[in-house]
């Protein structure tokens, strides 16, 4: 595992350091990986909204919402910067 460890640096780029967007089967996979922490800490999202000039809804996802007709009702999306997910990933 150490020979992982060491690629850390060289996966977490501070070029590719950009916010993702992780829906509930993302962070249900991550608390079967341990990582149920980092997840709760995470930044959570009910809903993505694309809207127009005027600030009229014109369409989005209700990640709640689908999260909650499911089994995975329990996982929050989230939102995480990827360098922090790498890292976190490659301690697991």
């Amino acid at each position: 595992q150490a020979g992982l460890v060491d690629l850390a640096p060289a996966l977490a780029k501070p070029e590719d350091d950009v916010p993702m967007v992780l829906t509930s089967n993302a962070v249900y996979i991550l608390s079967k990986l341990g990582l149920t922490d980092m997840a709760k800490k995470a930044p959570q999202l009910e809903r993505w909204e694309i809207r127009d000039t005027e600030n009229k809804v014109l369409g989005g996802l209700d990640f709640k919402g689908i999260a909650d007709e499911t089994s995975l009702k329990d996982f929050p999306t989230i939102c995480m910067q990827r360098n922090e997910l790498v890292k976190q990933l490659v301690k697991a």
